[in-house]
């Protein structure tokens, strides 16, 4: 029946905007019911961080209510530089000790106290080192005062935080299925820190922010464009910084992808997939691909998703922009 559906609702939030995504059904067969995206006053959130908590709330209140969101349960995908993504190796030990001795160990791996931040890890492999079996373990240390502050905001909103995830890691689950068994790097890039995500046969490897701000190169105005537009050949950019923002994206992404080959064993990087309004700016995918060597595409978040024939026509040219959120959605989806 159609009222014991399970439902799932993705958010995320930047300085410039608050953007949500409710998905409905299971992770195979999952349907978009709504989205929605409010603008932030200044001040509300800055790089990523909750600054007026009482604000993003009502914000949030709002929201919910103009794209009609009814579930208060959310999950929040969180981008700043209060998160940490680290890879360690570990003792091979039960799975039933592997917590203790994480917590135990992070410490060292980690450049602030464990007590002021929530801790969690995954097991992405094993290693051999000085002739003993390790775990290759993915550690991700959040401050706590900066979940506390998005825990309050919410509350604001009379929401509830189901799960919290790290924004470039839930690119992994955006991996086209016929890319599964490749190394490819995700990038997804909103109004300002972008994420990078590089994975080998579905495995993270490389999980970064990178620090483009949009609005800096382009200003609010075209970015309310792009948000709304879906035409782009019919804007007048020649009097925005394109080509700056398009070349420190190369810069970027040059950057990770070259970091990640100079690991011992670690494999080619055989394509890109842009998200993201940046992802639509004229030029982006093309100096990418020439500059690289590697193929690029834009990626089709509702790729796989049922969806109404309205909300198909009001996603026209910018569902990429909610890429992180369906990401997330899908994350309440699953069994």
């Amino acid at each position: 029946m159609f009222l014991f559906k399970k439902k799932s609702v993705g958010l995320d939030m930047d300085t410039f905007e608050a953007r949500a995504v409710e998905l409905t059904g299971n992770s195979k067969a999952p349907r978009l019911v709504s989205c929605g995206r409010i603008p932030l006053e200044e001040g509300t959130v800055k790089e990523g961080n909750i600054i007026d908590a009482k604000k993003a709330g009502e914000a949030l209140g709002q929201l919910w209510e103009d794209a009609d969101i009814d579930r208060e349960e959310v999950i929040l995908g969180v981008s700043n530089q209060g998160v940490l993504v680290r890879f360690a190796n570990f003792p091979r030990v039960p799975q039933d000790k592997l917590g203790n001795l994480i917590r135990f160990q992070a410490q060292e791996f980690l450049p602030m106290p464990l007590q002021s931040v929530v801790l969690d890890h995954m097991v992405v492999g094993e290693v051999r080192e000085e002739n003993k079996e390790m775990l290759e373990v993915l550690l991700v240390a959040a401050r706590k005062e900066m979940i506390n502050a998005f825990v309050e905001a919410l509350d604001s909103a009379r929401l509830m935080p189901q799960e919290i995830d790290v924004s470039s890691l839930a690119l992994l689950r955006m991996i086209p299925p016929e890319d599964k068994e490749k190394t490819v790097a995700m990038v997804h890039m909103p109004y300002e820190m972008g994420n990078v995500l590089i994975a080998a046969k579905g495995v993270p490897r490389l999980a970064r922010l990178i620090p483009l701000n949009l609005i800096n190169y382009v200003g609010k105005e075209i970015l309310q464009g792009i948000g709304s537009c879906s035409d782009l050949e019919t804007l007048d950019w020649s009097a925005y910084n394109i080509n700056e923002w398009n070349e420190a994206l190369v810069s970027e992404i040059s950057s990770s992808v070259d970091y990640y080959h100079s690991y011992g064993e670690a494999t080619r990087v055989e394509k890109i997939c842009l998200s993201g309004c940046g992802s639509r700016i004229p030029g982006a995918a093309e100096l990418l691909q020439e500059a690289l060597d590697i193929p690029v595409e834009n990626s089709d978040p509702l790729r796989g998703i049922k969806i109404s024939s309205q909300l198909e026509e009001d996603l026209q040219g910018r569902a990429s922009d909610f890429m992180i959120n369906i990401s997330l959605a899908l994350r309440g989806l699953e069994e």
